[in-house]
């Protein structure tokens, strides 16, 4: 099988402090019965890149923005410079704070910053003050707003060119943008039309609001305990939370765990 995990509340466990050992143990087994492991994940790959107890056979970047197989780019589709630097004026216009993902380091205005600051949390060494960002390539898109009726003006002058998913996990009002040809299912996708992965023998298990892509195209689909209800709404399977290892009973429960 091909199993596509999300990190944040699938595999990452904030609370805890990082990868559950539990989770550790599923991917080794996993790993072991011949499955083809990927992270599927908004994160670039520098804060993608944990401690998994096993090395991973590709990664989904960015949101489906950037692709690597095999330690291989197969896809790189990052924000074209001129939306970039609309969606920055448009921010200091409606009071929205624009947090940027680029292939390396991540730029940040004050709210993410503050926010990692309560994590002991070695990718932090990957994140820079907004006013550093030097037009890098832009992958994945963060935006945070105070006033809703800003917030809701922002996303409609942007609607056309694209999309938004709800990342109020974290807090209210704060969103991630993309490209509308970039997400996690088209990542899938681009696996497959690759002749890398096959469709019909995928599994993908997620939590948030950028894994209904993914859902929608893998033969099986796990949500989180902790997930998001729309996300549950599709999903094959509803696990328990992250808290209480439900990554790995899910894949215990459907048998893959069993040593061969």
């Amino acid at each position: 099988m091909y199993i596509f995990s999300d990190i944040d509340g699938t595999m990452l466990d904030h609370k805890y402090g990082g990868i559950r050992n539990s989770t550790k143990e599923a991917l080794k087994t996993l790993k072991e019965n011949g499955h083809y492991l990927f992270v599927s994940t908004g994160r670039n790959f520098t804060t993608a890149n944990y401690d998994f107890g096993i090395e991973m056979d590709g990664f989904i970047l960015s949101s489906g923005s950037r692709i690597i197989y095999k330690n291989e780019v197969i896809y790189d589709n990052p924000f074209p410079s001129d939306l970039v630097a609309e969606i920055i004026k448009l921010g200091k216009e409606y009071n929205i704070e624009i947090n940027l993902e680029c292939a390396v380091y991540c730029y940040a205005d004050k709210y993410v910053m503050n926010f990692l600051e309560e994590f002991d949390d070695t990718t932090r060494a990957y994140w820079k003050p907004i006013s550093e960002y030097q037009n890098e390539a832009v992958y994945k898109i963060l935006i945070k707003g105070y006033d809703k009726d800003n917030f809701l003006a922002f996303k409609n002058k942007l609607n056309s060119k694209v999309q938004f998913f709800d990342n109020s996990f974290n807090s209210n009002l704060y969103d991630e943008v993309q490209l509308k040809e970039n997400d996690k299912g088209r990542a899938i996708e681009i696996l497959a039309n690759n002749g890398l992965i096959d469709l019909k023998d995928t599994i993908a298990i997620g939590d948030g609001d950028n894994d209904v892509s993914m859902f929608n195209v893998v033969e099986t689909s796990i949500a989180m305990g902790n997930a998001k209800d729309r996300l549950k709404a599709v999903a094959t399977y509803v696990t328990s939370d992250i808290s209480e290892d439900g990554y790995y009973e899910m894949f215990k429960k459907l048998g893959y765990l069993r040593k061969e």
